[in-house]
């Protein structure tokens, strides 16, 4: 036991459970505290805690029933200054003779530190996806059951949240009625090629009509298969009645452009048939040896001039 004690990979020690007082450390313990056997064996168990925390420790150290075991974690200083989080696995034992707690201590501050790390991305991550007015949604490999939905979705389709976890059909029924089709069809394209991609109309709880530009993607793992359908769906309408706009102004001016051409063309064709019949007059004036009415601007042959009044 006593090799097995000092041998053990992980700190342990024994403490006195009237004094608090260290009895015996290992070599594990001497290696992650940084305090030597001698240093350890002047100290008492709550001196490894926060000042603060010192005092509460001793109390429920004391009133700890006999031969309860207790696992729990918390936070240990070093010699260094440094905190170690440890999880603490104690029971009674004997040592010496007398009754002494035997103590298992083990450093998971990697662990804890990668699981804040975690929460700190998590917390990013929905920060970042609450700021964003696309509504971003994961939904198993069926497309039954959501998996996560942003918080932009309320403000873009006028509807709870709630309403849509529970039902996700609740999408296709808001699709406006002449583009449901289109929407179902995109539907089928999601599965038979890996990714869709549509712009349709939808109807909000409020009665307003948007447009909604939605891609989605089948997410696949490493053995190829669907894990999940990842979607984002945004809000178009401003840019589709910008784009309307523009079409029928464009139109528009097409249609002005083509009605003045067509009067252009009439007007050069009057002018033409007026220039025609003066010079038959200024032809005719001078078969009679008349001066001719109208004086000539220009010639191309002298039978073919153009007169200007």
């Amino acid at each position: 036991m006593h090799d097995l004690f000092e041998g053990h990979p992980q700190p342990m020690w024994y403490y006195d459970p009237q004094t608090l007082a260290f009895l015996q450390v290992n070599d594990a313990a001497v290696r992650l505290y940084g305090y030597s056997q001698a240093e350890f064996l002047q100290m008492q168990v709550p001196d490894l805690r926060h000042p603060a925390e010192r005092a509460d420790l001793v109390e429920r150290l004391r009133q700890r029933a006999p031969g309860a075991s207790v696992v729990h974690c918390t936070r240990h200083r070093c010699k260094t200054g440094g905190w170690l989080d440890i999880q603490i696995s104690a029971k009674e034992a004997r040592y010496g003779g007398r009754t002494a707690i035997l103590v298992l201590a083990v450093d998971i501050s990697a662990q804890v530190a990668a699981q804040q790390a975690l929460q700190r991305q998590e917390q990013q991550f929905r920060a970042l996806h609450a700021s964003l007015s696309e509504v971003l949604w994961l939904a198993t490999p069926d497309g039954r059951a959501l998996l996560y939905l942003s918080p932009a979705f309320e403000q873009v389709y006028g509807l709870a949240a709630e309403d849509f976890r529970r039902d996700p059909s609740l999408w296709l029924a808001h699709v406006h009625a002449d583009d449901r089709s289109a929407a179902h069809r995109s539907g089928q394209q999601l599965f038979s090629s890996g990714s869709a991609e549509m712009q349709y109309r939808i109807c909000r709880a409020d009665g307003e009509l948007r447009w909604i530009s939605d891609r989605r993607t089948l997410v696949r793992d490493e053995q190829g298969e669907v894990a999940m359908i990842a979607g984002i769906a945004e809000d178009i309408t401003a840019r589709r009645v910008d784009q309307d706009t523009l079409r029928r102004n464009s139109q528009e001016l097409a249609d002005r452009y083509a009605e003045l051409a067509r009067f252009n063309r009439a007007a050069v064709d009057r002018e033409m048939d007026m220039i025609a019949l003066k010079a038959q007059i200024n032809l005719l004036s001078q078969a009679q040896q008349l001066p001719p009415p109208y004086r000539l601007a220009f010639a191309a042959t002298p039978g073919d001039q153009v007169a200007v009044p």
